[in-house]
């Protein structure tokens, strides 16, 4: 998927989304499809369920809780402990999939499209996991699905899931490679390796 993004003229705030399956022009990117090689890959993997720490690795299973209390290098410790080519999630796999569900919800405002997620906050309650829902409590929904309320008529925190990955928004405080807040400034490197014109990887 290759997309382009062109800014509004005297609109800071706003820009043009293009989506391609081949590159149109040179201002045509896929970048969640280069390799830290710099080559196309025909594909890119995301993790169906929050990371959770099993032993020394961090790993994506049904019916574990989320990591929490890591700071970002152990993250990247625990997920590279699964072998060559393992690494915590990418922004520019964020960035094409929420920009994908603009286009297929036809709104900016995905959260009351597609489900408003765990988003009640912090529980200081560590038998509760702090409010974070454990994974696989979305095993037997469809690929996409959510509510418009963190709550169920059960009391019980409900997430969101999209393309078949449980809460992809809310739930967790989530790092992405390739982001940075500096002093209320992001900060964005676009793929893996140097195709963006960067000097080193992630």
């Amino acid at each position: 998927i290759w997309t382009k993004t062109v800014p509004v003229l005297g609109d800071p705030t706003s820009c043009y989304k293009y989506f391609a399956d081949e590159q149109i022009d040179p201002d045509y990117h896929a970048y969640s499809f280069i390799g830290v090689d710099g080559k196309m890959k025909d594909h890119f993997y995301t993790p169906i369920y929050h990371g959770s720490v099993v032993g020394t690795k961090l790993r994506s299973l049904s019916g574990k809780a989320p990591c929490m209390s890591k700071t970002a290098q152990q993250e990247i410790d625990l997920a590279t402990a699964n072998g060559n080519g393992w690494y915590v999630e990418q922004f520019c796999d964020i960035e094409l999939i929420n920009d994908l569900l603009v286009l297929m919800g036809k709104s900016t405002d995905t959260q009351t499209v597609f489900g408003l997620g765990n988003c009640n906050g912090y529980v200081n309650d560590s038998s509760k996991n702090y409010g974070m829902i454990n994974s696989g409590t979305m095993n037997v929904k469809g690929l996409i699905w959510g509510k418009n309320t963190s709550v169920a008529t059960d009391g019980l925190r409900t997430g969101v899931k999209i393309f078949g990955m449980e809460n992809w928004w809310g739930n967790q405080g989530r790092r992405y490679a390739g982001t940075i807040l500096d002093n209320g400034v992001y900060k964005i490197k676009d793929c893996y390796g140097t195709s963006d014109g960067s000097t080193t990887s992630l």
